[in-house]
């Protein structure tokens, strides 16, 4: 049963389990969805319960997760990626005390890890956001994409090679199933292009994997008057895939691929090579742009598919409507796409 909050009781149990029995619970602060400035400052928790927690006599501050129910327990495999971060890469990492997915002590899994200040990236690069400024602003996305770029640098042989192409086939069999509910109005024959268009994408197949930061989160705390990177969180669903979805993902920041009104296009390269979020990655990495152009279309589209089982929550279902003249356009500049070289 999905659990909505946990005891002072069972928070201070965790932590004498993992310091003994003489760590006492100084404060306990939930972290919330956190809005400035109209702006996500602070993200919400969707899959755990999550505590920032003092011990008495402790100057270290702790965070404590716990798994809501709602999903797969996914900690160990957090614990690995922190790892894997932290050992070829300069990225900080919080330090994991504790992971405990036996259900002994609680009816849940649970995680502890050092609590490590910051201000997550987009919400600095905000153009919105006041307390930086536009040089700031473009020195933060210079360093993102360059942190990007040294955890892709971790990577291995795709398995399979044609992941993300299946991903996407299975992306569009979603949409075709909401158009044929009679949710959404749009031309299943341009569905059907797509997914025609989308199986002779040579782009689609890979060689090679990499760590794919996906909705990770890095923060910056300033320092010295600059800004630097102070740690990465929330990598429990961090995998290895194609590195181009985070590139894609990087175009469009701060906005998300999922706010944007129309289709996100990258043909302009020179525009595309001065995102300062891109010019950052290229000091490490080089970013083939045609590639680039073309994914930020499939990518984006599959995002927008992998929300269309909300048309099914009335509460939801308002704001899903509102958004199917993107889903026609994006399914519409996906269908015209004509075959690359390499695809020829």
């Amino acid at each position: 049963m999905p659990i909505d909050n946990v005891s002072l009781q069972d928070i201070a149990r965790v932590a004498q389990g993992v310091w003994g029995s003489q760590a006492r619970v100084a404060s306990v602060r939930e972290i919330r969805p956190v809005y400035e400035h109209d702006i996500a400052r602070v993200a919400g928790c969707t899959s755990n319960l999550s505590y920032i927690v003092a011990l008495v006599g402790d100057p270290q501050p702790y965070v404590l997760r716990f798994n809501r129910g709602y999903k797969e327990d996914l900690y160990a495999r957090e614990a690995e990626t922190y790892r894997l971060i932290a050992e070829h890469t300069d990225v900080p990492v919080p330090r994991v005390h504790c992971v405990d997915s036996s259900r002994k002590l609680l009816p849940t899994g649970y995680m502890v890890m050092d609590y490590m200040p910051g201000e997550e990236s987009f919400y600095l690069t905000h153009p919105d956001n006041p307390h930086t400024d536009r040089q700031e602003k473009i020195e933060i996305m210079r360093q993102v994409g360059r942190y990007y770029a040294q955890v892709h640098a971790i990577s291995r042989r795709a398995e399979p090679p044609d992941g993300p192409l299946q991903r996407m086939l299975y992306r569009l069999e979603q949409l075709a199933h909401v158009v044929q509910d009679g949710r959404f109005a749009l031309d299943p024959r341009q569905i059907a292009r797509c997914r025609r268009v989308v199986e002779g994408e040579p782009y689609l197949r890979l060689a090679e994997e990499s760590v794919c930061v996906s909705d990770a989160e890095l923060h910056f705390q300033k320092q010295g008057g600059s800004w630097r990177v102070s740690f990465i969180c929330d990598v429990e669903w961090v995998d290895f895939g194609d590195p181009y979805l985070d590139l894609v993902t990087l175009a469009c920041a701060p906005r998300r691929l999922y706010e944007l009104d129309h289709p996100l296009r990258l043909d302009d390269v020179e525009q595309a090579r001065n995102n300062p979020f891109l010019a950052g990655y290229e000091t490490l990495r080089a970013i083939d742009y045609q590639r680039l152009s073309r994914l930020a279309l499939y990518y984006h589209l599959a995002v927008m598919c992998s929300f269309t089982d909300q048309v099914y929550r009335p509460e939801k279902r308002p704001h899903m409507r509102s958004r199917e003249p993107l889903y026609r356009e994006l399914v519409d500049a996906v269908a015209v796409l004509s075959p690359t070289e390499e695809g020829r």
